[in-house]
């Protein structure tokens, strides 16, 4: 992370971690995989879910990242701070994900560990969750993504798609791909730990660094059109129109 924020004092664009993020989900999975004593079969099914995850979401924020601005969260995150001390500053926000990229991966850890040699039931319920979590983002980021290309729409709210049932389906989504992975884990033995990482991720995204941050900016940018789009729709989980 320390190299992700060396970059980031050069390029002045904070996004830079977003990538590392991504990174390091492939580097434990990588890690865990060569490592991990657990059931070949589940140890390979895994790690496929994870390389899929994190591989999409990877290519996503790099695009995002060489064609577009500095993420509006970490501008807010700036002009909070305030100039002095802000990179020092930065330096700590980066660390502080490398340190959640490890206590999310417990989850993983726990189920790479696992030698029984057998499927356990609740690994197909995690397989289910997460095929619906990564295909939800996914759907949920096209959508955004084709929206937002539309010049006619700048000064627009995206109502489209999932977007017409969650103000953040995407956020949505990434929380149900760590349930699959929670459940996945959820048989092998300390499998009720796995019910860190999805805890955490929904404090993260809910309280954190994602709606708060995010609803921030728009409201700023969009303005009563976003006001009105607050009073309709649901916040995280897709529900229907108030």
């Amino acid at each position: 992370m320390t190299i992700l924020w060396l970059i980031y004092l050069i390029r002045k664009n904070a996004g830079i971690v977003d990538l590392g993020w991504c990174v390091s989900f492939l580097l434990v999975g990588s890690i865990y995989l060569y490592l991990g004593q657990g059931f070949w079969i589940r140890k390979w099914v895994l790690a496929g879910m994870i390389f899929i995850w994190a591989g999409r979401l990877l290519s996503y924020l790099m695009n995002r990242y060489i064609h577009t601005e500095e993420d509006p969260r970490y501008v807010q995150i700036r002009e909070a701070w305030g100039s002095q001390h802000s990179n020092a500053k930065f330096l700590l926000l980066y660390w502080f994900q490398g340190l959640l990229v490890v206590i999310l991966s417990i989850c993983f850890l726990i189920a790479f560990r696992d030698p029984n040699p057998y499927w356990y039931p609740m690994q197909t319920w995690g397989l289910l969750f997460w095929l619906l979590g990564v295909g939800g983002e996914a759907l949920a980021d096209y959508q955004l993504e084709s929206f937002k290309k539309d010049p006619l729409n700048n000064a627009r709210v995206c109502n489209k798609g999932l977007w017409n049932y969650s103000r953040h389906p995407n956020y949505f989504f990434e929380w149900i791909t760590w349930i699959g992975f929670c459940l996945y884990g959820w048989s092998s033995p300390f499998g009720i730990f796995t019910l860190i990482s999805p805890i955490i991720m929904l404090i993260l995204l809910v309280r954190i660094s994602g709606i708060p941050l995010t609803e921030a900016h728009l409201l700023k940018t969009k303005g009563d059109a976003y006001r009105d789009y607050q009073n309709t729709t649901s916040s995280f989980i897709p529900w229907i129109k108030m």
